[in-house]
């Protein structure tokens, strides 16, 4: 971790494009030594999909929707209009009625839909990124960007297992380890008996 407050080789979200980082706005808060292993320190896969709590999107102060259930997930679509090339999805999560929401900066003209992930529903939210930044300053000042119901109906779908939780999947687990070298010993006996059946072949 770092010392909890901006550096200069920290990285940080210009929010109002003036090319250096102001007091309030997002910044990352980099080890003030470099970026390195040390004994003990635990390597995992970060594509692991059993573990659905973990996600990729950074959480900026303001990109929030507020919602009124539990459904664990949210896909959030970003289309950017004539660019089909650009468009994507992104799964956010529910944290305590407020899901992060990734929205492009102004001028990017693109459209956002939410979506809750594994439910029926009549209230799709979707918004475009020039209204999001219109509103930025207060969205800021009251933690989120709309206070939306997305009438959600029917089962809502379980949370998932999460960090050191009995049924916590991390790569890091005893199951993994135990399961890992068993998967690779198997391969390597396969690439053996490939090898001496071709190299009986020849002989032949």
């Amino acid at each position: 971790p770092g010392n909890g407050v901006y550096d200069p080789h920290d990285i940080y979200r210009d929010e109002n494009h003036n090319k250096q980082y102001d007091i309030g706005e997002y910044y990352v808060d980099c080890p003030l030594e470099d970026f390195q292993y040390k004994p003990g320190d635990v390597i995992g896969q970060s594509t692991n999909y059993n573990r659905q709590w973990r996600h990729s999107v950074q959480e900026v102060p303001g990109y929030f929707i507020k919602v009124d259930n539990t459904v664990p997930f949210y896909l959030v679509k970003v289309s950017i209009p004539y660019k089909f090339y650009l468009d994507y999805v992104v799964r956010v999560w529910n944290r305590d009625g407020l899901i992060n929401i990734p929205v492009p900066p102004e001028g990017s003209y693109a459209v956002i839909s939410v979506i809750p992930e594994g439910t029926l529903n009549n209230g799709v939210l979707t918004f475009s990124s020039e209204t999001f930044q219109r509103h930025y300053n207060t969205s800021v000042s009251q933690g989120y960007f709309l206070d939306h119901d997305f009438q959600v109906t029917g089962p809502i779908p379980p949370l998932p297992s999460m960090p050191g939780t009995s049924s916590d999947t991390t790569p890091d687990s005893d199951s993994d380890e135990k399961q890992t070298p068993g998967f690779e010993t198997l391969i390597f006996l396969i690439a053996c008996i490939l090898i001496l059946y071709r190299l009986k072949k020849k002989k032949t």
